[in-house]
């Protein structure tokens, strides 16, 4: 069981790194499918919480928190992204990526609509 769930958590956290590069090279595209997409983030943590971090190799908790602090260079904290009846399952403090979205550049939004 550990170890079907630990390479479910790698292919989520390919996935995941995936989608925050994605993000940061095209911030308007990923700002679009971030409130569907943040799930591979979400089932991440629930694996992590049910396996417990002793049981989840370091490198991977690492490269979580890698990527995390990648989707924080353009992160904007805001309020609950999907059902609001879901966001007591979902505690700030822990699940801080559903609160908020990716930034979207203000100079490549206010290019589209000059002219």
């Amino acid at each position: 069981y550990r170890d079907h769930a630990l390479k479910e958590m790698h292919g989520l956290l390919h996935t995941w790194r995936w989608f925050v590069e994605d993000c940061l090279a095209d911030p308007e595209r990923g700002r679009d499918h971030y409130v569907a997409d943040v799930r591979a983030r979400v089932t991440l943590q629930l694996l992590l919480d049910h396996l417990g971090i002793d049981a989840v190799p370091a490198d991977l908790i690492e490269e979580i928190q890698a990527v995390d602090r990648m989707l924080g260079l353009s992160f904007a904290k805001g309020e609950f992204i999907w059902d609001p009846r879901l966001a007591p399952a979902f505690p700030p403090d822990r699940f801080w990526w559903l609160y908020g979205q990716p930034l979207v550049s203000h100079s490549r939004a206010g290019d589209a609509g000059s002219g």
